[in-house]
């Protein structure tokens, strides 16, 4: 039996408020029109833990919010999605997808390095098993030059997309998800696939920003959550 305790990390700035027919995960964040100072950021982590290629189950989930900065009203509560994605190289290949020009273009960094094209398959991963201090902290701009033409979009958190859009969790093999608004926990029996090398999670927030009639609303999500699993070889 192992027990895992990981943090995981999510914030977006400067969003809009989405549209009425938003679902969580399945649309990109938009941000406010970037200027030359102020632009839309993303930021959130990708806990990466071994395992040890053996057919095993999760069989107990516990999650939680355990901390909430938002900067919207404090009466709505954050919808959280996590995605328990099977991983079977331990880089950055999931963000090869996206082109040179959107990963200079917005910044894309790794624990405060930037990347690019010829890196994201030469960077590790940092695994870990239980850790309440957040790694693999990925961060990056709406945009970095407000004339590019994806100057309003959060590109590389975890969509789920359709029309062949890029999106990081293409390239993963899709385990399990679960949702809630406060916390959840579930006796489960999830199979991981034998030819598993790690578990990645992937975590997704959504809050309501009001609509204004009169100018666009602005708002800012920052939210940590604790996730704790069980998983026992067959």
């Amino acid at each position: 039996m192992k027990i895992i305790s990981q943090k995981l990390i999510f914030q977006a700035e400067r969003i809009t408020n989405p549209p009425s027919d938003f679902i969580l995960g399945n649309s990109r964040y938009l941000c406010s029109d970037a200027t030359a100072t102020e632009h839309g950021k993303g930021l959130f982590n990708l806990p990466v833990i071994p395992t040890d290629n053996r057919k095993s189950k999760i069989t107990h989930i516990f999650s939680s919010i355990s901390t909430n900065t938002s900067e919207i009203s404090k009466q709505v509560s954050p919808n959280v999605e996590i995605g328990i994605f099977s991983l079977s190289e331990n880089n950055l290949s999931m963000f090869d997808c996206f082109s040179e020009t959107e990963i200079n273009d917005c910044d894309l960094r790794i624990n405060g390095n930037k990347l690019n094209s010829s890196n994201l398959i030469s960077e590790s991963l940092h695994e870990s098993n239980y850790s309440k201090t957040p790694d693999n902290i990925i961060s990056f701009d709406a945009v970095n030059n407000p004339s590019a033409s994806n100057n309003n979009e959060l590109l590389f958190f975890p969509y789920r997309l359709t029309n062949n859009k890029a999106s990081i969790i293409n390239k993963l093999t899709h385990i399990y998800s679960l949702a809630y608004d406060s916390n959840t926990q579930i006796n489960a029996n999830i199979d991981i696939p034998s030819q598993t090398k790690f578990i990645v999670l992937l975590p997704f927030v959504s809050i309501p920003i009001p609509p204004s009639r009169f100018r666009v609303s602005v708002g800012k999500i920052s939210v940590s959550i604790l996730m704790n699993m069980i998983i026992e070889e067959q």
